[in-house]
């Protein structure tokens, strides 16, 4: 019964399609198969079906047009406004794409993004800012970040950089501030090379910040399994498996990871989680790992 649903809706595409006298669904099968259950039950709601004729009429990649939250939105904005189908899509292509066609449209509320228990409640999903932020000055970073931007600017000067201040690392500083916003840390500081940050309790924190449009998630997930399992040699100090060793103290600490997963949307973050529960990691190392959404 459920591929003859399946196989109805892609006839009953086809036919829209005709109708609408929009290029077919091409994309309909793979997205059918190769997607979870989740959005196989909103795809069998009218609601959801119209949703994702929208994403994909609208040209947007599979990640997004079987994106649940995506597809929320869309299904919301299609029954309090009075856009068709074709005019919405349109809409959305004219606007840049759907991620920057939400930022104008759908009003958002933080606390959804907020970290419970080391987990952020869900991904930012902003791919479409990774690279919004400039190497030569503060423009696009949030006020909030720069309340004070001299404390900001030294946040962002990263030693393996030369104590340069880039995109990269003005992105690293916001994290930061912002774990402390939500008192995940206080009173952070910036790191030596080989970490950013200490907190109050000179604990090392490392930021790992994955890209949305070039998630790979081998390369993130063993990004960070490198850093909470492999020794590392900094000016010719070795620092044993996942430790670091406070050049001035002596002090030998378990790193800990700031993962930001500001740029990643649903299904990006749960690829990574599995992948990392699946990674051999030990749950204390699991537990060393935090999450976090900058507030965009």
């Amino acid at each position: 019964m459920r591929q003859l649903k399946y196989i109805l809706l892609l006839i009953g595409f086809i036919l829209l399609q005709l109708g609408y006298g929009q290029c077919p669904f091409t994309n309909l099968a793979d997205d059918l198969d190769n997607s979870s259950d989740e959005f196989k039950t909103i795809l069998n709601t009218n609601e959801g079906f119209n949703a994702y004729r929208v994403l994909s009429l609208a040209n947007e990649e599979k990640a997004i047009r079987v994106s649940k939250a995506a597809l929320e939105n869309i299904s919301d904005n299609l029954a309090t406004n009075p856009n068709t189908v074709d005019q919405l899509a349109d809409e959305i292509k004219n606007a840049g794409g759907y991620s920057l066609w939400k930022i104008n449209n759908i009003e958002e509320n933080f606390e959804d993004f907020l970290t419970v228990n080391g987990k952020v409640k869900k991904a930012g999903d902003k791919s479409i800012l990774f690279n919004s932020f400039s190497n030569d000055d503060n423009s696009n970073i949030p006020l909030k970040y720069l309340i004070n931007e001299n404390r900001f600017n030294d946040l962002a000067k990263d030693p393996d950089q030369g104590y340069n201040i880039k995109a990269s690392t003005r992105k690293e500083a916001m994290t930061g501030l912002e774990a402390e916003s939500q008192n995940i840390l206080s009173n952070i500081e910036r790191g030596p090379k080989g970490i950013e940050f200490y907190d109050k309790n000179r604990i090392p924190w490392d930021v790992k910040t994955p890209p949305g449009e070039y998630f790979n998630v081998n390369s993130i997930g063993s990004a960070i399994k490198k850093e909470l399992t492999t020794s590392k040699t900094i000016d010719g100090v070795v620092h044993p498996p996942g430790k670091f060793i406070d050049p001035n103290s002596g002090d030998i600490k378990f790193k800990q990871i700031l993962l930001d997963c500001t740029y990643i949307n649903e299904n990006q973050l749960s690829d990574l989680r599995n992948w990392l529960n699946q990674s051999g990691l030990s749950q204390e190392q699991l537990n060393r790992i935090v999450e976090v959404n900058v507030n965009l």
